[in-house]
């Protein structure tokens, strides 16, 4: 039951593209529109991948988020395959354009385009026979997923005029929860400080 809510949540996004699609219209500029559905997509199962650790860890004990925090490289193929049909429809809709190469060095595409190239290394890796033959160095490669936010964040702000608050709407969730772990391990590591003072 569990992994079958996880997968109609990272089924959700793709849900919301074809309803939009069929139901409301893409507009003057379908290919465009698909591109930011998609970039949508993608960012809301990796802010979901990140978020999902931290809040299984404040909520000890909990086996349903347990289950779900098992099933990241689920979660994060899932990531991966949200952003390559973004990345796909952006390539598709530029190649025509005379200014396509002169875009690629534009800060917010190659931010962007590096944030999928970790993610495609990170989806590569995830079975386990690369776990193995890394080793130490597999969870070192892995943690390159948190360089993803700030690229993502300059990728978003980048992208238009007032973006600035969309990367806020989709990392802020993200920070806080960040926030609130540490600021909660500081509160018992000093209360654990204060207990072997006296």
């Amino acid at each position: 039951m569990n992994l079958g809510l996880l997968v109609l949540l990272l089924l959700a996004p793709l849900v919301r593209t074809v309803w939009i699609a069929t139901q409301v219209g893409l507009g003057a500029n379908p290919l465009e529109r698909l591109i930011h559905l998609f970039g949508s997509a993608a960012l809301f199962v990796l802010v979901f991948l990140l978020c999902l650790p931290i809040v299984t860890r404040l909520a000890k004990g909990n086996k349903f988020l347990q289950d779900w925090t098992r099933r990241r490289r689920l979660i994060g193929l899932s990531a991966l395959a949200y952003g390559t049909v973004h990345l796909g429809l952006y390539g598709l809709d530029q190649w025509w354009s005379p200014k396509f190469w002169a875009n690629l060095g534009r800060p917010f595409v190659w931010t962007g385009f590096v944030s999928w190239v970790i993610f495609l290394a990170l989806g590569l890796t995830s079975n386990q026979i690369s776990r193995v033959r890394l080793k130490k160095n597999w969870q070192r490669l892995h943690r390159l997923v948190w360089l993803c936010v700030p690229l993502l964040v300059v990728h978003l702000t980048l992208k238009e005029e007032g973006a600035l608050a969309l990367a806020l709407w989709w990392f802020g969730p993200l920070a806080a929860l960040w926030l609130t772990e540490r600021t909660l391990k500081l509160r018992r590591t000093r209360r654990e400080a204060e207990s072997l003072g006296h």
